[in-house]
C-alpha cells in the first residue's frame, strides 16, 4: 500500500488537496529525478543488509509463503537504478487507478472531503486481480557470525476481517505481546518471556508476534538470545505455547488480554497519521471502516471459549521456522516441534 497525505490549516485546505492531488495522480517521471531516487534505493538496501530483526521477517515470510507474500518487500541490489521511467510510468498506469485507490481524512467534515474528492483525476478501472497467498510452510537458516541467534517460529494466523483475527489477537496479548514498560523484561504477564527466563541467564528479548492481511496471517513468537542457550530457550517457548492449547487459558487471562488490547487501540488512535492510515487501510481492504468504539464493543464479545478455540486451531498448524546468526546450538525445526 502507498500512502500520500498532507497536513495543513483548514483554512487552507483547498491549496493542500491541490497539491495532494498532484502528488497522487500527476505522476511526471523524469530521468534526472529516477536517478537521484536509485541512492535512497542504496541506503534502504544496506539499512536491510544491516538489520537481523529485518531479514528475519523477510525469512519468515519466504519460508511460509515461498511466492506471493514471500517475495521481499526489499529490492535486490543488483537491480537498483535499473528502473527506467517507462517501467515506472507502466505501475502507475496498471496499479494507480480509481477502483484501487481511497480517499480519507482526519479532522475534516465527510462532505467536504467527498466534494474534494471529486477534484481527484484517478483514471478509471480496476487493477489486476493479485495471486491469493497460500501458507505452505518450511524452514530457513542463516548463519551468521555473531554471539546472538535470532528466531522466529509462526503457523498460519487470521486473515484480515476473519472470524478468528479478534480471539487471535487477545491470544497474542495472553502469551506476551512485547514489553509495555520500558527495558522490561515483562515477567509479569507474558507466558512466553517467562518460558525464556526458565531456560537462560543472558540477556533476551521473546514476545509472541502476528501478521494479517487481506487473504492469510501469520502467528507465532520471535525471540533473541544468547547462541549458547538458544536450544533451550526455543524448546521452553515452545513448550509454553502448546500448553496453551489444553484449555489453560482462564477468564482472566482474556480479561487482561481485553484491557490490553483496546489500550494498544485507543494509544493508536491518538496520533491523526496513524488514525489516516488505519482508515485508509480498513477501507482499500474490507470497503469498510470500523472506529474504536465498534472494535470495543466486538472485543467486548470475543469469550473465553473462543480463545482456547483459536489457540488450539492455530497453534496446532503446521509450522514455519526461521532462525538467523550463530547457529551451532539451534535445533532444526523436526527436532522442536
Amino acid at each position: 500500500m502507498v500512502m500520500y497525505s498532507v497536513s495543513c490549516l483548514r483554512k487552507n485546505l483547498a491549496t493542500g488537496v491541490e497539491h495532494l492531488n498532484n502528488v497522487a495522480t500527476g505522476h511526471d517521471f523524469r530521468p534526472w529525478e529516477v536517478h537521484d531516487a536509485a541512492n535512497v534505493q542504496k541506503q534502504d538496501v544496506e539499512i536491510y543488509s544491516n538489520s537481523t530483526e529485518a531479514q528475519l521477517i523477510e525469512a519468515v515470510h519466504k519460508a511460509a509463503y515461498r511466492d506471493t507474500l514471500g517475495q521481499s518487500l526489499y529490492m535486490p541490489s543488483d537491480r537498483v537504478g535499473t528502473f527506467s521511467c517507462r517501467d515506472l510510468e507502466a505501475f502507475v498506469k496498471t496499479y494507480y487507478v480509481a477502483h484501487n485507490a481511497v480517499i480519507a481524512g482526519v479532522g475534516i467534515d465527510h462532505d467536504v472531503l467527498v466534494h474534494l474528492a471529486r477534484k481527484f483525476t484517478f483514471a478509471p478501472g480496476h487493477a489486476p486481480e493479485h495471486k491469493k497467498a497460500k501458507y505452505h510452510g518450511g524452514e530457513l537458516r542463516m548463519d551468521r557470525r555473531i554471539p546472538l541467534v535470532h528466531a522466529a517460529v509462526v503457523t498460519e494466523g487470521a486473515a484480515l476481517g476473519g472470524a478468528d483475527l479478534l480471539p487471535l489477537g487477545l491470544l497474542g496479548f495472553v502469551l506476551g505481546a512485547g514489553p509495555y514498560v520500558k527495558y522490561s523484561g515483562n515477567l509479569a504477564s507474558s507466558r512466553i518471556a517467562k518460558a525464556a527466563a526458565s531456560a537462560t541467564s543472558f540477556p533476551f528479548v521473546a514476545s509472541a508476534i502476528s501478521a494479517a492481511y487481506s487473504d492469510s496471517g501469520l502467528f507465532g513468537f520471535q525471540v533473541t538470545t544468547d547462541a549458547r542457550d538458544a536450544g533451550k530457550v526455543l524448546k521452553a517457548i515452545v513448550t509454553t505455547m502448546g500448553q496453551a492449547t489444553k484449555n489453560t487459558i482462564t477468564k482472566d487471562d482474556v480479561l487482561r488480554a481485553k484491557h490490553q488490547l483496546k489500550a494498544c487501540m485507543y494509544m493508536e488512535a491518538e496520533g491523526a497519521e496513524e488514525t489516516l492510515k488505519w482508515i485508509g487501510a480498513e477501507a482499500l481492504l474490507s470497503g469498510q471502516v470500523i472506529d474504536c468504539s465498534q472494535l470495543e464493543s466486538e472485543v467486548d464479545k470475543v469469550t473465553l471459549e473462543d480463545v482456547n478455540r483459536v489457540a488450539k486451531k492455530i497453534l496446532n498448524g503446521k509450522p514455519s521456522m526461521v532462525a538467523v546468526g550463530d547457529l551451532s546450538s539451534t535445533p532444526y525445526l523436526d527436532e522442536l516441534i
